[in-house]
């Protein structure tokens, strides 16, 4: 059997103005999550890339600028695979 070569392209659309919150877990981990509160500042909207790896989807939870306390949560329940994305 011959080599085999797999590639792709990955390509997002951003806000002008937006802000990212970018995660690639460096180790093996287990019940991850992250929150990000950014009251009292000029975001408007936080965008999520995860390259979290596992047999579910991680959960995300976003209160947006008008709330009185705006975050993003990233969790992952169970075995995350590190720099699986």
């Amino acid at each position: 059997m011959g080599e085999v070569t797999i590639s792709y392209t990955y390509r997002v659309l951003v806000q002008r103005h937006g802000h990212t919150l970018h995660l690639d877990l460096a180790q093996t981990t287990k019940d991850f999550r992250a929150e990000v509160w950014y009251g009292d500042c000029d975001i408007r909207r936080m965008n999520v890339l995860d390259y979290l790896s596992g047999p579910r989807q991680p959960r995300h939870r976003h209160l947006g600028a008008s709330d009185p306390s705006p975050s993003v949560e990233v969790a992952y329940e169970g075995w995350t695979f590190r720099r699986a994305g």
